[in-house]
Parts: C-alpha cells; sequence; structure tokens
C-alpha cells in the first residue's frame, strides 16, 4: 500500500514511475525515494497523516504532496489568483466504499466504480432511510474537490458534479 502511494506521487510529478515499479525490494525502492528526498518527508508526517494516506483519505492541513500519494492525478484542476495569494481546486472521483475491486480508491472515470451485483441491489432496493432512491450504476463514485493553497490541503468537500 504504501509503495502504491508513492507510485502515485512519482506518476503525478512524471518521476519515473515505470522505473520505479520495476525495482524488486523494499530496500531498493526505500533507497529510490530517499535519493528524490520522498521517504524522509513521508517520514516526518505524524502517524495518523501516514495511516490516511494508505487509506486514501485525504488530511487537511497536510502537505500537498499527501493528496497525490492518497488520490493520485486529479482529473481536472483550476487555479484562481487574489489578493491573498493562489488557490488551486483539484477534482478527483472516488468510489463509495462498497464499489468492487476499486472500493474507496480515486479513479479517473466513473466507469472504474462498478458495483459488485449484490452492492447495486442494496443501493436500489434499500436506500437510506429519507434518502431518494439512487440509480445502482450511478452511486458508486463521489465527486471531490480539494483545494490547495500555499503548498497544504486548505478544504476538502463533496461536489455535486465535477466542472466540464
Amino acid at each position: 500500500l504504501r509503495d502504491q502511494a508513492f507510485y502515485n506521487l512519482l506518476y503525478v510529478n512524471n518521476q519515473n514511475a515505470a522505473q520505479f515499479a520495476e525495482l524488486k525490494t523494499q530496500q531498493e525502492r526505500d533507497a529510490y525515494l530517499s535519493g528524490l528526498g520522498y521517504l524522509q518527508k513521508y517520514n516526518e508526517l505524524p502517524p495518523h497523516v501516514q495511516s490516511a494516506i494508505l487509506e486514501h483519505e485525504i488530511v487537511e492541513g497536510a502537505p500537498e504532496f499527501t493528496l497525490f500519494m492518497a488520490a493520485g492525478r486529479p482529473i481536472k484542476e483550476n487555479k484562481q489568483v487574489s489578493m491573498e495569494g493562489e488557490a488551486r481546486s483539484l477534482f478527483y472521483l472516488r468510489c463509495s466504499k462498497d464499489s468492487g475491486a476499486n472500493a474507496g480508491k480515486f479513479v479517473s472515470e466513473s466507469g472504474m466504480c462498478a458495483a459488485r451485483m449484490s452492492s447495486a441491489f442494496k443501493t436500489a432496493l434499500l436506500p437510506a432511510p429519507g434518502s431518494p432512491p439512487r440509480d445502482p450504476l450511478f452511486a458508486e463514485a463521489q465527486n471531490y474537490m480539494v483545494t490547495v493553497k500555499a503548498g497544504k490541503i486548505a478544504s476538502v468537500s463533496i461536489v455535486t458534479e465535477l466542472p466540464r
């Protein structure tokens, strides 16, 4: 899991993710990451942030690189410049926790969140009390907007749809 998170970071930063994936031992991978300074940065994070990354969770206030480790490359990115400085909004799609092989993971398109039949039927037939019934084929993903300011994750929110 940890190496997958580092692979995401290398991929987002266009830093030979394929070369990293070919390394056979943990020692070789750790040496490669240390050479880039990433292992040191990761080891300096508080334990709850390290755990969150491995669970594909985004932590407000954490350094920007942790976003890429947890979620990979955004689907879309917008920049805003104001008197307070630059802010970037990064948009992601995340599969729900019960959506098959990619459960709980951030993905590049909603088709990658295909539900197992049992979860699709539960979703369609047993909506939560007080909530409208959901279409089981499209109910498996959530849209996230993450705002980054000054190299830190400023906010994380779930939005109804991703910008075009």
